[in-house]
């Protein structure tokens, strides 16, 4: 397998995204380069990377302030670390700051993006989001059930 990103000629980790030009790459290779085998453990990381450099190309920048899916990785055990979503433990996958951000450059609606995550991650077919998914069912639920209910003066 090619790793073109070395071709680049600068120290990078896993992927590599432009604000200006709102454009990203990342290599699959890396993660086989690093001895990670398994194909849905290599999805899982891909998807990662996808999610942390597509945020770049909307502005933000590495997170510094909690463990987050912005903070920077120069290696397989770093990205291994980074979260993708919000589910139980102290797993998130944006944290407050990162979310707000986004947010504000977007301008989505939380609890649309809550219910439209969630029902992406309960049907992605990776053993690695079960705990995800779970998650999202509960919250959406909660949202769901609120929305029901008749709002009190």
């Amino acid at each position: 397998m090619y790793d073109a990103i070395s071709q680049l000629g600068i120290e990078i980790g896993f992927g590599l995204a432009s604000k200006t030009k709102r454009v990203g790459v990342f290599s699959v290779a890396r993660y086989r380069l690093s001895g990670l085998v398994d194909p849905c453990e290599v999805v899982y990381s891909c998807c990662k990377v996808m999610l942390h450099e597509s945020a770049h190309m909307f502005g933000l920048k590495h997170c510094v302030y909690y463990r987050c899916l912005m903070n920077g990785a120069m290696s397989a055990e770093e990205e291994a670390k980074k979260p993708i979503c919000m589910a139980t433990d102290v797993r998130v996958d944006m944290c407050p700051v990162c979310m707000r951000k986004l947010q504000n450059a977007l301008g989505f609606d939380f609890e649309t993006y809550l219910q439209a995550l969630g029902q992406l991650i309960c049907e992605a077919p990776l053993p690695q989001l079960a705990k995800d998914a779970e998650w999202y069912r509960t919250v959406v639920g909660e949202i769901e059930s609120r929305e029901k209910k008749p709002k009190q003066l």
